[in-house]
């Protein structure tokens, strides 16, 4: 449990630290052209409320680790024959 934990930690550092630093030094330029832009859909206009966000985001992670837990099993299950 104590290799786990300090593996873990580690993971969860180096994932965090790289986030922040492509964050950092990215460059963003505002062009007032918002068919230049990658998420003109994600804005305002989307007309999505946010308790929705909140539950689609609840439920695809519900669904990413039953998935993750099932062929986990499965593999382990393959690996036992």
């Amino acid at each position: 449990l104590g290799l786990r934990l300090i593996a873990s930690l580690i993971i969860g550092g180096a994932v965090n630290l790289m986030h922040y630093t492509g964050m950092l030094s990215a460059t963003y330029t505002y062009t007032g052209d918002i068919s230049k832009s990658l998420t003109h859909l994600l804005g305002p206009s989307m007309n999505i409320p946010p308790p929705w966000i909140c539950l689609i985001a609840m439920v695809s992670g519900v669904v990413m680790l039953l998935l993750s837990q099932h062929y986990s099993d499965l593999l382990y299950m393959l690996q036992q024959k």
